[in-house]
């Protein structure tokens, strides 16, 4: 299997504390890796350093094969590196539907019934690609009235709509 992603000698200092000291780690395309550790190993970190929510202080990270730096999360989503944090990312006042396709919010500024129209269809299709239509609420429900454990599922269903190269799923 292919590396899909590569981290070479990536350290991580805040002030005086040393997170990551050089980790050089490879993740292959379609096999599933546990990053295992204490509480305060540097897992998160490193997680947050390969999808663009923290730099790193130097070292290189490859996405099959290409160098890659990312300034943001949603570079890191345009290239294929995805997460799924422990606390769901969702807008409560929103619909499953909106939910699942808020990574496309920059792609058409404002938000006007077409839209909402053009996102339940996209959702239906979706949940029906990943076979999940029947573990969740309908796409037009709000997220404020989901469970946890629904609220979770949207979110992971999101990441999973992207298709990633690389999908983290962090505690």
């Amino acid at each position: 299997m292919p590396v899909a992603l590569e981290v070479t000698g990536m350290p991580k200092s805040f002030g005086p504390v040393k997170a990551l000291r050089d980790v050089s780690v490879g993740f292959r395309a379609g096999a599933v890796t546990g990053l295992l550790g204490e509480n305060g190993a540097g897992k998160s970190t490193l997680i947050r350093m390969c999808s663009g929510e923290m730099r790193p202080d130097r070292g290189s990270l490859r996405v099959l094969g290409k160098e890659s730096s990312f300034a943001n999360p949603l570079e890191a989503v345009e290239a294929g590196v995805v997460v799924v944090h422990q606390e769901p990312l969702l807008v409560s006042e929103l619909t499953v539907a909106d939910n699942l396709f808020l990574y496309d919010l920059g792609e058409r500024p404002g938000y006007a019934p077409a839209r909402r129209r053009d996102n339940l269809r996209k959702a239906e299709e979706v949940l029906a690609r990943l076979d999940m239509a029947d573990y969740l609420p309908p796409p037009s429900t709000l997220c404020r009235h989901l469970s946890a454990a629904s609220r979770q599922m949207v979110d992971i269903v999101r990441a999973l709509s992207r298709d990633p190269k690389v999908l983290f799923l962090d505690e």
